[in-house]
């Protein structure tokens, strides 16, 4: 299991939340390299499963995994609020991938950090 933080995408998140990550958007290189071009990479379902058991009042939604944190866009990171994606982090999707690939379980579990998002003055890098 991986357990770390994540930027806050949800408009509901405030610092400290906890979210099951039921899903990742692949939104970086790691994870092509161990499993086809899909939208998304999922965790294990049992394991996810009894993580939500175990943490009855954690959300469970989606994250964006993006390996350019410099480039995140308060237009993408409205884009994705509006899809339903929870939380922004680094390495969700290649875990994933990797682990399923290997033939290894994992869930994700993180702790929304600040709010991303809400501030256009953010600039993306070329």
């Amino acid at each position: 299991m991986s357990v770390g933080t994540a930027g806050a995408i949800g408009s509901g998140l405030v610092p400290g939340d906890l979210v099951v990550c039921s899903g990742a958007l692949r939104d970086e290189g790691t994870s092509h390299h161990y499993a086809p071009p899909e939208r998304f990479a999922l965790p294990d379902e049992g394991l996810t499963g009894r993580l939500r058991a175990q943490l009855p009042t954690a959300v469970s939604g989606l994250s964006w995994t993006t390996d350019a944190p410099y480039r995140e866009t308060a237009e993408e990171i409205m884009a994705y609020r509006g899809e339903g994606i929870l939380t922004v982090d680094m390495e969700a999707a290649a875990l994933f991938c990797c682990t399923e690939k290997r033939g290894s379980l994992t869930s994700a579990l993180r702790r929304s950090g600040r709010a991303c998002g809400r501030s256009s003055r953010r600039r993306k890098l070329a």
